[in-house]
């Protein structure tokens, strides 16, 4: 099939037309969030994606030292609880041996209770590379936590996990009735 342009508009409005395609490609191939001509992260990557306040903003220093790491609570979409790094030193810590060393951090249970979570049926784990993992509520247990990295992130830990499948550098954790 050939088009055959007779006006000048017919061309602008072609070109319009690519550029609009173009763009939304492009905006559609790159992770929500992500500045334009921004590297794509690898999924598997095991460093958290730039925050406010990380090593790349604050001079060198960590979320740790800037106190920017959080991770949210969250149930049927509404915010339950921010937890801060403070908030999860704060809790309880717990070791266990998973992973060939020892993981060290607050339960999961107790993570969640400081949330005021006291019933579920069901939580999944979100890192900052968009990684999940689904744990039943029987599958939650005293081994199961949130191990507090050098970094000064979270990951879930725990010997019943295999750690492949461990979530990194935690964002949030939604749960379900």
């Amino acid at each position: 099939m050939r088009f055959r342009f007779t006006r000048p508009r017919d061309w602008t409005l072609a070109l319009t037309a690519s550029l609009l395609l173009a763009v939304a490609l492009t905006a559609c191939s790159r992770p929500s969030g992500q500045e334009p001509g921004a590297a794509r992260p690898k999924e598997t990557g095991s460093q958290p994606p730039p925050q406010a306040g990380t090593q790349a903003q604050s001079g060198g220093q960590t979320p740790a030292q800037t106190g920017t790491y959080t991770l949210a609570v969250m149930r049927d979409q509404v915010k339950l609880k921010d937890l801060t790094l403070k908030d999860l030193e704060s809790l309880p810590q717990v070791q266990v041996d998973a992973g060939g060393k020892t993981q060290q951090g607050p339960k999961l249970l107790d993570v969640l209770k400081a949330a005021g979570v006291a019933d579920f049926s069901q939580v999944v784990v979100t890192g900052a590379w968009k990684e999940t993992y689904a744990l039943k509520r029987e599958q939650v247990d005293d081994k199961v936590l949130l191990d507090i990295s050098n970094r000064g992130t979270a990951k879930l830990a725990s010997p019943s996990i295999p750690k492949e499948q461990w979530v990194k550098d935690i964002v949030k954790i939604e749960v379900a009735k």
